[in-house]
């Protein structure tokens, strides 16, 4: 896990030309086990960008899916 997190954050940090921490320290994760799973998940994480008022629509969020999920707009 912590290679996970240390090269996303590194990618992440660059892309959005910032420096430091980007995750927190807590170790929880999870194996998704089907694809209704993990649509479930991904809904979740882009809902709480628009539950945040971060963005309008969630598809908008240039979190670390953003690109990803341009194909399902």
């Amino acid at each position: 896990m912590h290679s996970v997190k240390y090269g996303s954050a590194l990618e992440i940090n660059r892309l959005r030309g910032r420096k430091g921490s980007l995750w927190l320290s807590e170790s929880f994760d999870r194996i998704l086990r089907d694809e209704p799973e993990f649509d479930q998940k991904a809904t979740y994480i882009l809902d709480n960008a628009s539950a945040a008022s971060r963005v309008f629509d969630a598809l908008d969020w240039d979190g670390l899916w953003g690109q990803w999920m341009e194909g399902l707009r």
